[in-house]
């Protein structure tokens, strides 16, 4: 069969777009239904940089790449037209 059911989760703010986009990369052939299934805590801070020496240690001294909390905060910043 040609037929495939994939059941995923994934963050709300990553699911804006996400059927049209399906729709275009499949030239129109897919369908996708999407249902909420849970609320998850993201306990990563948005504003984290490495202070003490253990931190450094465990995450370098350079500046870290935004973790997903500070991308979702500012992709919703962005959104809404505030300074990012």
């Amino acid at each position: 069969s040609d037929v495939f059911l994939i059941q995923a989760h994934m963050p709300v703010t990553d699911s804006f777009g996400f059927v049209d986009e399906l729709r275009k990369q499949t030239g129109g052939v897919s369908s996708a239904t999407m249902a909420f299934s849970h609320w998850a805590c993201n306990c990563e801070d948005p504003y984290f940089v490495p202070k003490t020496e253990e931190e450094r240690e465990e995450h370098g001294e350079v500046a870290l790449p935004k973790n997903r909390a500070r991308r979702l905060l500012d992709g919703i910043r962005k959104r809404k037209g505030l300074k990012v």
